[in-house]
């Protein structure tokens, strides 16, 4: 196997999905032959929710043939994978070769294939079939194949009735994720804990799908790949009539329209009956009285979905923007100026389908801004525009969705020297809104692989004029740049282009 394929193999291996820069790198700059190159094409179409698309992928990588067991193996360990995804009873069969064939499989694919082997079997194979178990404490040593043997040996824990034993599995597997960290590992972890305890532990349930949706927004630009966890979310705030379920639903309505149409499961007809249910809490506030009597007068009534209507439902979720918004208030009266734009701008990134959702917003982002030097004046602005009003809400607001992008943009922001930290917000603001979306995503990607991947890939020379303007980091640059497809990179590099003429 060439050295660069056998690097990106193991980072696959280790991060998942989280490898996504490196693949698209691979795939457009490396000289690899065209087997490697449909199975790196398969895993890129699995992880958009495309499971046919990427199985035909797969049979086009066996059917060209290769001389490397490696490969090989590799491709029919992620064939198992995704016709899981699609409950294939073809699934079964391949199963059953793999754990035949498993002593002869190279060791470094059975670290991948064992997990898969033991999740497979746990959620798909009656209790009367043969299990798989794993013999060798080698496969103890590679942290990602454990976290994934961690969450096969929950399954099975929970196929049997022992909730108990698969919770303390399910914690094993979210503790090593984290270690690596292996997004999905942590992501699953968490909404699998929530999900089995919503009815028994509403309260702790409640918490760890808040974390879930955190991690996940935390690491994911799409969470259409990790719809489940948004449903989880939604299923426990009903459970515990959390009003940011109105938070939950805009989200869920947003990222529904990014779910595969193929059949299987996790596709848009899996989660038809979340979204018509979630469309009840998207509240049009706008046409409220913009006035605060309602404060007193509901000072009292508690949140309750099952029993009161969602007129006043809606009118609570108001109430509870306005005390954000005063929280905000008070957050951004202690700290200094500098730090208050950071801080906007930080939630104002963090907003998903802002033209839509805070159209006003979009047009006076600027105007927030230069009024949040007068805190006063900064009142009297946002009282004059609920949507200002419910925006600047958002920095005090716990929902995990808008704190993990928020967290991301203000690392961005906070990391930039000051004097090109105010080149680019002036830079940004002078863009239309499109363009400020492709710069939000870069933001959040550059921060998101910002570590030491042990690994130097070149800096694409369409962005070393943006790097050095702003004094940026080449890695975590160039894989924000690569996490971006084809498309998008060439609109990318326009909007940075414009960006170095006028400077």
């Amino acid at each position: 196997m060439p050295k660069e394929i056998s690097y990106i193999n193991k980072i696959i291996s280790t991060y998942g999905s989280y490898a996504k820069p490196f693949l698209n790198w691979i795939l457009e700059t490396g000289k690899i032959s065209s087997t490697w190159k449909a199975y790196f094409w398969a895993l890129k179409l699995y992880w958009k929710g495309e499971y046919f698309l990427a199985l035909s992928k797969l049979e086009k990588a066996l059917n060209k043939g290769n001389n490397s067991k490696t490969l090989y193996y590799l491709v029919l360990t992620q064939k198992l994978a995704f016709l899981s995804r699609v409950n294939s009873k073809e699934g079964v069969e391949l199963f059953h070769k793999l754990k035949r064939e498993f002593p002869y499989i190279p060791s470094y694919v059975r670290n991948i294939t064992s997990s898969t082997l033991i999740n497979y079997y746990n959620s798909f194979l009656s209790s009367n079939s043969s299990k798989f178990r794993i013999w060798s404490n080698r496969y103890y040593s590679n942290p990602s194949s454990l976290a994934f043997v961690f969450l096969g040996k929950a399954g099975e824990e929970l196929r049997k009735g022992n909730l108990r034993r698969a919770i303390f599995y399910y914690v094993k597997a979210f503790r090593t994720s984290l270690s690596i960290p292996h997004p999905t590992g942590i992501i699953n972890s968490l909404n699998n804990i929530s999900w089995n305890l919503k009815e028994r532990h509403p309260k702790f349930s409640l918490s760890l799908a808040k974390k879930a949706v955190y991690y996940c927004a935390l690491y994911r630009e799409d969470l259409s790949y990790d719809f489940a966890v948004l449903d989880t979310l939604f299923e426990v705030q009903k459970i515990n009539n959390d009003l940011s379920i109105c938070e939950t639903s805009m989200i869920i309505k947003h990222y529904y329209n990014f779910l595969s149409d193929s059949s299987g499961n996790y596709n848009k007809q899996h989660y038809k009956k979340t979204l018509e249910f979630s469309k009840r809490f998207c509240f049009d506030l706008s046409s409220s009285k913009n006035n605060e009597k309602w404060l007193d007068l509901n000072e009292d009534i508690k949140p309750d979905f099952n029993n009161l209507s969602l007129d006043i439902l809606a009118e609570l979720k108001r109430i509870s923007i306005f005390k954000d918004f005063w929280r905000t208030i008070e957050l951004l009266n202690n700290i200094s100026k500098e730090e208050r734009k950071i801080l906007i701008l930080s939630a104002f990134m963090s907003l998903c389908n802002r033209k839509k959702l805070f159209p006003s917003t979009s047009k006076k982002i600027k105007d927030i801004l230069d009024f949040s030097e007068n805190i006063k004046r900064l009142i009297n602005f946002a009282k004059r525009d609920f949507e200002v009003m419910k925006f600047l809400s958002y920095i005090s607001n716990d929902h995990p969705f808008f704190k993990a992008r928020m967290d991301l943009a203000k690392k961005f922001l906070e990391d930039l020297y000051p004097e090109k930290r105010d080149l680019f917000i002036d830079f940004y603001l002078s863009l239309e809104e499109k363009g400020r979306e492709f710069i939000d995503t870069f933001v959040r990607n550059y921060v998101r692989y910002d570590r030491d991947w042990h690994i130097k890939i070149p800096t694409p020379e369409e962005i070393v004029p943006f790097v050095k303007e702003f004094q940026l980091k080449e890695l975590p640059s160039s894989l924000a740049y690569f996490c971006f497809e084809k498309r998008e990179r060439r609109n990318f590099n326009k909007i940075i282009n414009e960006m170095m003429v006028n400077a």
